[in-house]
């Protein structure tokens, strides 16, 4: 274990820093308690807590939208992409708080946009401190 840390450590450190980013992007959410709600964010919220709940009734493919939106039975999920909001879905029933199952969700895409941004950099700029400001500023 310690080989591997030693042999990893720039890169375990590159880690802990984007998850410190990403941490320190959605703790005012957190300590505010809410999450502002601009243009159509509530209507994606309604998506997660759909999605959310069609999990926790064992159906994992949902279609139909059946608990919210009045519970009309919308098929929303044939025009919108759902994949993408599980993660939000999954720290829903993981957690009670809606605001911190969301800021899991944001901070859990803003750990992999810092990820990706940095790998695929590094491989255009070849050069880890271009990189990582690239992936800091993006």
């Amino acid at each position: 274990m310690k080989e591997y840390v030693q042999k990893h450590r720039s890169k375990i450190i590159l880690e802990l820093i984007f998850i410190l980013l990403a941490i320190l992007f959605v703790l005012p959410f957190v300590s505010h308690g809410f999450i502002p709600a601009g243009d159509d964010l509530g209507y994606h919220f309604d998506r997660v807590i759909e999605i959310a709940d069609n999990f926790k009734h064992g159906n994992f493919f949902p279609q139909m939208y059946t608990y919210t939106f009045y519970r009309f039975g919308y098929l929303l999920n044939s025009f919108y992409p759902w994949l993408t909001i599980v993660p939000f879905a999954i720290f829903k029933n993981i957690f009670s708080n809606q605001v911190i199952a969301f800021a899991w969700g944001f901070g859990l895409y803003i750990f992999a946009g810092l990820n990706i941004t940095y790998h695929v950099s590094n491989k255009l700029f070849k050069n880890k401190v271009q990189s990582f400001f690239t992936a800091l500023i993006y």
